[in-house]
């Protein structure tokens, strides 16, 4: 017997002996250890993991006041260009100092119709591939399912409803669940601009429309006054009723307290031509300002997507390798000793048989 196996002397526990056991079982133990390495990695490897859930969260305030100053002040100019007091564009302007929060609110409302959400998921390829084999209807029920993870919601700490806390939970890649946020965000935008610049457009047209058919309807009349004024022989203005003719009168014909046909017809063709010949310079001035604003890069909203809070929900428990390797080594002199001792207990029983 080269080897003394025994790892007690004197009741003690000899740290030599194990030492010397180690060294000797060294390449059992490697042996072991690296087969308890290779069954934990692959069991760790072979459970089913759940997909990352990531909470993002993020603010969205009203914009600047001063953002919307020209556009509100464009809305008022279109409103009053049918007015003849041109003071009351001023006290109109006194809206634009809410005009941002109800943009703010505008937002929010565009985004709760979940249109732009659907409209993003629908170009997601892993949303695509899940709905592929689907019916239309089915398909449309699976998208409108996922805005039950998006909310927005009055920030609590703001009392004049300035801030809104925007909510997106998402199941998969954190870098996919922010991108798809910052496309409904800039869809929500695009189209809530688009919507204020054609009301905007809309307003102007109505406007427009009103004064060029007012005028029609006042050249109309005038051509009726002027044949009547012809066939009566009046060809410069008759007053014989002793009425200042020069006052300037209201367009609407209804409101004449004379005959017109009375200013004769040469007065009357030629405010006929005033009106045929009319350029509608203001018209035209706003016009080129609605042109102008569309190029101008307002911001409708403020919030920034690279403040946004995202948080891993769920974690996976998953074996560190450190810890592999740990209880790798671990089992490995386990087995060591264990082996150790057997051998001991054999070459025990042959002294005793010998």
């Amino acid at each position: 017997m080269g080897k003394k196996t025994l790892i007690y002397k004197n009741d003690e526990i000899d740290i030599g002996k194990i030492f010397i056991i180690l060294w000797n079982l060294k390449i059992k133990i490697t042996l072991i250890a690296l087969i308890s390495f290779v069954i934990f990695v692959g069991y760790d490897n072979s459970r089913p993991k759940k997909p990352n859930v990531f909470k993002n969260t993020l603010t969205i305030k009203s914009a600047k006041e001063n953002e919307f100053f020209i556009l509100k002040s464009l809305q008022n100019e279109i409103v009053n260009v049918n007015k003849f007091k041109k003071d009351t564009l001023r006290e109109n302007l006194t809206d634009v100092t809410n005009y941002n929060v109800k943009v703010l609110h505008r937002f929010i409302e565009e985004l709760l119709d979940y249109q732009e959400l659907v409209s993003v998921l629908k170009k997601n390829e892993n949303i695509k591939k899940d709905i592929s084999q689907l019916s239309e209807y089915d398909k449309q029920q699976k998208l409108y399912g996922y805005t039950k993870l998006f909310t927005v919601e009055k920030s609590p700490s703001e009392t004049q409803n300035h801030e809104y806390t925007l909510r997106f939970t998402w199941q998969g890649d954190q870098g996919e669940s922010i991108d798809i946020l910052d496309q409904v965000l800039k869809l929500a935008l695009m189209n809530l601009r688009a919507s204020i610049l054609k009301e905007l457009e809309d307003n102007y047209k109505n406007e427009k429309e009103f004064i060029v058919n007012r005028d029609l309807r006042r050249i109309k009349y005038l051509l009726d006054q002027s044949e009547l004024a012809k066939k009566l022989g009046i060809i410069r203005s008759v007053n014989k009723y002793n009425l200042d003719l020069s006052t300037n009168l209201d367009f609407s014909e209804n409101n004449l307290a004379i005959p017109y046909y009375l200013r004769g017809s040469d007065a009357i063709d030629m405010e006929i031509n005033l009106f045929k010949n009319r350029k509608y310079s203001e018209l035209e001035d706003i016009e080129n300002k609605i042109s102008l604003l569309q190029k101008r890069d307002i911001e409708f909203v403020d919030y920034n997507i690279f403040l946004l809070d995202s948080k891993l929900q769920n974690v996976n428990n998953t074996l560190s390798l450190s810890l592999t390797i740990l209880l790798s080594l671990i089992i490995g002199v386990v087995c060591a000793f264990i082996f150790n001792a057997f051998q001991s207990y054999q070459d025990t029983g042959k002294r005793r048989t010998n």
